[in-house]
């Protein structure tokens, strides 16, 4: 589920099934956040220029221009603009291809609707454009566009899927997260999935452990939960 702690973004959706579109961007206006659709790969460049999206869903078959075209073009003219392919096309030839042009993700449409929404919600907190630092409690604080945690004001670098994790759990602060959710939202269906998430999980209770009132806790069947026990605790407020 979407939180109403993420800012809200201007998405530009790239998607020549109109019922798919409507589909995924009602549930993004109802979350606050302006949707603008295009049907086509030329209608989808020009409105790039003009609304300014701080991401862009996109598909691959579309009119006029496929995705890896529009992702190339796109690039050309803003390098660090978030692209998110949500596309049909499940060929691992095809997310290698959208994933070496720059892209965020690649999702499949045939995935959970909730997997779906999960997925681009982590790349909507990785946009940068609209904000710099949140804020979780008094001694800690996320730098989103550089993925440091600093507490105590010392700063602690983090890798990307450490930093994905860590918003996930951040969106969800005292709520217990399901392994296999966060599996699929972050690593999707990678076989070392699990292996991934020990791993990132261990990194974090490293960093974490300077902040008494953070705390990352785990279930025998490997749900996870961050606590906040801090009397600031979430929601958590953007800088």
């Amino acid at each position: 589920m979407f939180n109403a702690n993420i800012m809200n973004r201007t998405i530009l959706h790239v998607e020549n099934d109109f019922d798919y579109a409507k589909l995924i961007g009602g549930i993004l206006k109802k979350k606050g956040h302006n949707v603008v659709h295009a049907s086509c790969g030329r209608k989808g460049l020009k409105l790039l220029k003009h609304c300014s999206p701080d991401i862009v869903l996109l598909g691959i078959i579309i009119p006029d221009l496929d995705g890896f075209t529009f992702a190339r073009t796109a690039r050309e003219s803003d390098p660090t603009l978030p692209i998110v392919f949500l596309t049909s096309l499940s060929d691992p030839k095809n997310e290698i291809k959208g994933l070496k042009l720059g892209a965020c993700d690649y999702i499949c449409k045939e995935a959970d609707l909730n997997v779906v929404l999960a997925r681009i919600e982590k790349e909507l907190k990785r946009c940068h454009k609209r904000y710099i630092s949140i804020q979780l409690t008094p001694n800690t604080s996320i730098d989103t566009k550089n993925k440091t945690l600093i507490i105590r004001e010392k700063r602690h670098k983090l890798g990307m899927r450490d930093f994905d994790l860590l918003m996930l759990l951040c969106d969800n602060i005292n709520m217990v997260q399901h392994r296999k959710i966060i599996e699929q939202t972050i690593w999707g269906e990678n076989a070392n999935s699990t292996q991934y998430l020990y791993k990132a999980t261990y990194n974090l209770r490293k960093i974490l452990q300077y902040d008494p009132t953070l705390s990352i806790d785990t279930f025998r069947n490997g749900d996870i939960v961050l606590n906040n026990t801090s009397a600031s605790r979430i929601p958590y407020h953007v800088k």
